[in-house]
C-alpha cells in the first residue's frame, strides 16, 4: 500500500541545504561538485517524460475492425468509422506521453508561480573578458558562453591559458545581476545558454539533465553525447586569432552548471 506523502517542504528545504553546501565546495576549488549541483537541480527542477509509439496491436486491430466494416453488408458505416477514428486518437493521446516524475517545484505548486532570474549574457557581447599580459590578439566572435565569465592568463612564454568563471564568483558581477530580469520557468529552463556557431546549441534544462543523467551523479553512461563533449571541450580561444598556443584549465560545463545554481537560489530567496 502506498501513502501519498506530505513532506514536500522538509524535503526543498534539504535540497537547498546541499546545494548551497556543493556551491560553497565548489567555489573553494572543487568543479566537481557541480556534478552533485546538476543532481539537485534536477530534483528540484525537472520534470521527466517518456514519450510512447502508438500500440501497433490496437492499430492492427481498429485496421481490422475498419476493414470489416468497410464490407457491403455492413450498415452505418460512416457512423462506426467516425467512432473508431475518435478512439484511435484517444488512445493516442493517452500514450503519446506519460510524466514518470514531478519536480519538487512542480509537486510544490511553485515552478508555475516562480519568476526565474535570468544572467545570461547578451549574444555578441565581450562583457566578463579578462586578458592579463600582452597578446596580439583579434577576438572573433563565434561562439556564446551565457553564463560564465572568461579568464586569460598570457605567461611569460606567450601561451594563453584560459580559465571559465560562472559570472557570479567575477569580482564585478553584482552591478550586472542589479540589472537582469526575472522570467517565466519555460522560457528560462529552455534558453539557449551555450552555441559554438557550429550548430551545437544547450539550453539550462540540457546541460543540467545530461551532466545529472550521464555524467555521474545518477549514471554513466557507455555512450558519450557528442553535443554535450562539444561543449564540455570548448575552448572560447579559438575565437583568438593570433599564433600564440592555447590552453584551458577548467570545464565550460561544470562552470555553467554553478552559475544555474546560483539563478536557482537568488529566485528561491524570493519566497521568503
Amino acid at each position: 500500500m502506498k501513502e501519498k506523502r506530505n513532506d514536500y517542504k522538509l524535503v526543498f528545504d534539504q535540497q537547498q541545504k546541499f546545494l548551497l553546501k556543493s556551491c560553497s565546495e565548489f567555489d573553494l576549488g572543487d568543479e566537481t561538485e557541480a556534478i552533485r549541483i546538476a543532481g539537485h537541480l534536477r530534483t528540484i527542477l525537472h520534470t521527466s517524460y517518456i514519450k510512447k509509439d502508438f500500440d501497433t496491436k490496437l492499430t492492427s486491430m481498429i485496421l481490422e475492425i475498419k476493414e470489416l466494416v468497410g464490407s457491403e453488408n455492413f450498415n452505418n458505416k460512416r457512423k462506426v468509422l467516425n467512432k473508431l477514428n475518435g478512439l484511435r486518437e484517444k488512445i493516442e493521446q493517452q500514450q503519446r506521453k506519460q510524466i514518470l516524475s514531478k519536480s519538487l517545484l512542480t509537486q510544490l505548486k511553485l515552478i508555475d508561480k516562480l519568476n526565474f532570474i535570468d544572467t545570461a549574457l547578451p549574444k555578441n557581447s565581450f562583457a566578463f573578458y579578462t586578458i592579463n599580459g600582452p597578446t596580439n590578439t583579434t577576438i572573433i566572435s563565434k561562439s556564446y558562453y551565457g553564463l560564465l565569465a572568461k579568464e586569460i592568463n598570457v605567461n611569460q612564454e606567450g601561451i594563453e591559458i584560459l580559465k571559465y568563471l560562472p559570472l557570479c564568483l567575477h569580482a564585478k558581477s553584482e552591478s550586472y545581476f542589479n540589472r537582469c530580469s526575472s522570467i517565466r520557468f519555460e522560457d528560462w529552463w529552455h534558453k539557449n545558454i551555450y552555441n559554438d556557431g557550429k550548430g551545437t546549441e544547450f539550453s539550462r534544462k540540457d546541460l543540467i539533465t545530461i551532466v545529472a543523467n550521464q555524467d555521474g551523479y545518477a549514471h554513466i553512461e557507455e555512450n558519450i553525447n557528442t553535443k554535450y563533449q562539444t561543449f564540455k571541450e570548448a575552448n572560447i580561444l579559438e575565437n583568438f586569432i593570433n599564433s600564440n598556443k592555447k590552453e584551458k584549465i577548467n570545464l565550460a560545463t561544470l562552470n555553467s552548471v554553478r552559475q544555474i545554481a546560483f539563478e536557482v537560489l537568488m529566485t528561491i530567496n524570493t519566497l521568503n
